[in-house]
């Protein structure tokens, strides 16, 4: 996602430095002057847009945490993370880009693919080379890179507040499709019992894989990319999961994580009135530790429900798509 991170845990699995994310530059109508005269310093400084494959791996993950040092939310990754990121997320490094200034790397984009769709899952520049039109070239090359590939779309998600970005991705052909929240409920020491629960409903932990085989069922809207189905399979070893069962009948489903220090979950679908009990037996795991979602559009039903049930929006972002 350009935009916000997700949480993932430190084991790889759902650590809150891992995720989509946004570069950062300036394009008001007042610095889009300023890029036209540094498309001039570009050409002269970068040689070459190369392959992140042609990369020595720890040379590409030196640039990427420089160009991330000073996010929104500051994001600094480890090798094995990032190796899991890019197999989980499906980026393909062929078709990554790396650009170079004296054989440095300044820049990078990353892109995934999956069937005839694509997604820009990270494009930074480091903060001695940003505002000289490198992020506008690295992002046309990935759009480029797609194209030939035969891709019909590419995606991204972007911060809202991150106004430059979005401007400039909306300037290269990029539509708005929705807006993903990122929603936090704070820790309540009264989550400590099942009284109030839908008794109706019977609340099961289970096996993630079990649960996901109602992912097509319950889904009633497209997850995205980091929380398409491909993606939560190969999570599916590392996380909780639990089901709402209602008339011997999966009502809903939440997979994800509950430890000490916090309840994060990657998916939840279903119907509200099935959600909601599921939730509520969920909050009572750790009730000394906050409950969140990343990336949740905020057109479903359980978006909804779970600020009536006292989560907050703590970031939003726009997904947005680039059709060919």
């Amino acid at each position: 996602m350009p935009g916000i991170p997700s949480i993932e845990n430190t084991n790889g699995l759902y650590h809150k430095n891992t995720a989509s994310f946004a570069f950062q530059q300036s394009i008001s109508s007042s610095t889009q002057r300023r890029e036209k005269r540094g498309d001039e310093k570009t050409k002269m400084a970068v040689q070459s847009v190369v392959p992140a494959a042609d990369i020595n791996f720890n040379k590409f993950l030196t640039v990427f945490n420089s160009a991330y040092s000073d996010y929104f939310v500051p994001l600094q990754m480890e090798k094995d993370t990032m190796q899991r990121l890019i197999e989980r997320d499906a980026i393909d490094m062929t078709a990554s880009r790396v650009a170079l200034e004296d054989d440095e790397a300044v820049g990078v984009g990353m892109l995934a693919m999956r069937g005839k769709e694509g997604w820009i899952g990270g494009l930074g520049i480091i903060p001695s080379h940003r505002r000289r039109g490198i992020g506008r070239m690295l992002t046309q090359n990935l759009l480029d890179t797609a194209r030939q590939w035969g891709l019909a779309q590419v995606r991204l998600e972007v911060i809202e507040r991150n106004i430059a970005a979005r401007t400039l991705y909306l300037d290269l052909g990029f539509e708005k499709v929705r807006r993903l929240l990122l929603l936090e409920r704070k820790a309540d020491e009264h989550d400590t019992t099942t009284t109030g629960i839908d008794s109706t409903y019977h609340i099961e932990t289970v096996a993630s894989d079990e649960a996901l085989l109602h992912f097509e069922a319950l889904h009633f809207s497209p997850n995205p990319w980091q929380r398409h189905h491909e993606a939560l399979k190969m999570l599916a070893d590392s996380m909780d999961a639990w089901i709402a069962v209602r008339d011997e009948t999966v009502k809903a489903y939440a997979v994800g994580w509950a430890i000490e220090s916090i309840t994060r979950l990657m998916d939840i679908a279903g119907n509200v009135n099935a959600v909601r009990p599921l939730l509520m037996y969920i909050q009572t795991i750790n009730p000394g530790a906050p409950t969140g979602i990343v990336n949740l559009p905020d057109d479903e039903p359980i978006a909804a429900l779970m600020q009536e049930m006292n989560y907050e929006i703590t970031e939003t972002q726009w997904e947005m798509v680039y059709r060919f």
